[in-house]
């Protein structure tokens, strides 16, 4: 005390020379952690990655069905997905990590840490170079797939392909090495060919695999895998030509310009090469599809960008905020549609799956079974008169009752015509338009017929009744037309306005703030709670699950819209929430 009273006494105005090292240090602290936390930490992933650019484009060729790249270290993710989770859930998370950790590195000596972490930089890369890469259909389909990791420590790089090498011969590998235009390339003779893959056999670090992985280090920038020799001399190829490769299409170069520089993963896809026969020059479906992955406080989000052969004008958004219709769909919708002029929407859907192919069949007999359980074409009877607002939801049914479903568009003259022709198409299935009350709303009309049943009466013995076999349901209320598929349905709709509409849901609360108002219309999911509706009205998704189950078993909900088009190109937008 007596030190400090000194020295303020001797140099007034002057502080103590501890005082003024603890501030600058503390300034400087102050300094770097900001620093830190915006170039630096996984906090600025939210930002966009540093690399928005993946340099393995010019490795992969111009025609590959798929590729994908991650634009900043994994260990970034990780960090951030730790940031972003509370202590209680962290050792969850450790164990999320460590479980796609063994998944990657199965049947394999190696570690993350331990062997890759110490020498990968700052890009992954993923392709399907060719759906059949020797284009030899007496063999069945060989795809070829490349694997390409940046390199941050180069040395460290080669002590890993050594013990990869080691690693394989050891498991009875015939190894070959060759130089191939000035690059030193490593690859293993197949053993055996099995009658059917698995998850391994995709592996190019597991030691069993049925693969001829081949390795090579490019330009001391790239580490790379392919599954056969070839696949790795090609894009060694690209590399020297560089118009043979990706990076010079324009579907490429579209992507890199219009798709958000937030991104910290790009996806471009071009469906042409997956499904030749779908893509005929007068189809409109997507010829190729980019998505650039930005990480939102809110979630994944997927900036997607298409273009296709179809003549049609610049459009700009329809639509400048939510529809009214959103009004009837229940909070508990599994899924909800919305959006604007249904009856252009209907007719570029019908020039797409007129087109047939692979990518359209299985919606064309989705169609097909609907229109014939109903006795209707969906087109003519139904999306040709909804040129206004509309919405369409899907309710989770109750026990082993099938999903409901809602229909709401705005109502006029045309409207009331098409639902009176709706009358009278059941009529002529001897279904009756019978007339009630609900609630206080006003009056709906219910397409029914009387069928017989049998149950046990109380004697023990079989007893006939007759009970009401109801098609759908059908009502207007404040200038809006309401169809729904069950009693129970539209009167959830009727009564949405007071218990709550879907617009309430936190998730798609949570969309329509991050995807904005003026766009096409909205399509939401909620996985979390309709998760069982919606897995038994496509069936493929539970497929899906099987190879991705760590991203399902933590979904919430996905929230999409789509935003006009500019001369061939489409825009839409993505948001996926997950469990915090």
């Amino acid at each position: 005390m007596a030190l400090k009273d000194s020295m303020s006494s001797t140099y007034p105005g002057v502080k103590s020379p501890i005082s003024i090292g603890l501030a600058i240090v503390l300034s400087l602290t102050t300094i770097f952690s900001i620093y830190w936390f915006t170039t630096q930490s996984a906090i600025s992933l939210l930002d966009g990655a540093d690399r928005q650019a993946p340099e393995a484009a010019v490795l992969v060729p111009n025609d590959a069905p798929l590729m994908v790249s991650l634009l900043t270290e994994p260990d970034r993710l990780q960090r951030l997905r730790r940031l972003r989770t509370g202590l209680r859930q962290r050792p969850h998370l450790q164990a999320e990590f460590e479980a796609i950790e063994q998944s990657l590195l199965t049947d394999t000596e190696l570690t993350y840490e331990r062997d890759i972490q110490p020498w990968l930089g700052d890009e992954v890369t993923l392709a399907v170079t060719a759906l059949d890469r020797d284009r030899n259909p007496d063999n069945g389909s060989q795809p070829g797939y490349l694997v390409a990791l940046s390199i941050a420590d180069v040395e460290r790089s080669r002590e890993f392909l050594d013990a990869y090498w080691v690693n394989k011969a050891v498991s009875g590998r015939e190894i070959q090495t060759e130089e191939y235009n000035g690059v030193q390339t490593i690859y293993s003779k197949r053993t055996y060919r099995p009658k059917s893959l698995t998850a391994r056999d995709f592996n190019p670090f597991a030691k069993a695999n049925a693969g001829e992985w081949a390795s090579a280090i490019v330009g001391s920038r790239f580490v790379l895998f392919a599954n056969d020799p070839d696949v790795l001399r090609q894009a060694i190829n690209n590399v020297q030509v560089p118009e043979l490769s990706l990076q010079s299409t324009e579907a490429y170069r579209a992507a890199l310009d219009r798709l958000t520089d937030r991104r910290i993963a790009l996806v471009v896809a071009n469906l042409a090469a997956l499904d030749s026969d779908d893509l005929t020059a007068a189809s409109n479906l997507p010829q190729t599809i980019a998505a650039a992955i930005a990480i939102d406080p809110a979630g994944p989000l997927f900036d997607i960008l298409w273009r296709d052969n179809a003549e049609r004008p610049d459009t700009a958004p329809a639509l400048a905020s939510l529809p009214g219709a959103l009004d009837y769909i229940p909070k508990d919708a599994a899924i909800a549609l919305s959006g604007a002029d249904l009856t252009a929407r209907w007719s570029q859907l019908s020039e797409a799956l007129s087109s047939g192919g692979a990518l359209t069949t299985s919606l064309s007999r989705a169609i097909a079974s609907l229109e014939n359980d109903w006795g209707i074409t969906l087109g003519s009877d139904i999306f040709n008169w909804t040129d206004g607002e509309f919405a369409l939801g899907l309710l989770p049914g109750e026990g082993d009752k099938g999903a409901d479903w809602v229909f709401v568009t705005q109502t006029n003259d045309e409207a009331k015509s098409a639902v009176a022709h709706l009358d009278e198409v059941a009529a002529a299935r001897g279904y009756t338009a019978s007339p009630f009350s609900l609630r206080e709303s006003g009056r709906v009309f219910a397409w029914t017929k009387l069928k017989p049943t049998t149950d046990i009466s109380s004697s023990g013995g079989p007893r006939l009744r007759l009970e009401p076999d109801v098609l759908g349901v059908h009502g207007e209320l404040e200038g809006y037309e309401i169809l729904a598929s069950s009693i129970a349905a539209i009167d959830a709709a009727f009564s949405a306005p007071f218990d709550g509409d879907i617009r309430q849901q936190d998730g798609f609360a949570t969309g329509r703030e991050v995807l904005g108002e003026a766009n096409d219309g909205y399509l939401y999911l909620d996985w979390e709670t309709g998760k069982t509706t919606i897995e038994q009205q496509f069936p493929i998704l539970r497929l899906v699950e099987l190879f991705a189950r760590p991203v399902f078993d933590r979904l919430q909900s996905v929230a999409t819209s789509t935003y006009g088009r500019e001369g061939d190109l489409n825009r839409a937008r993505a948001l996926l929430r997950f469990e915090s």
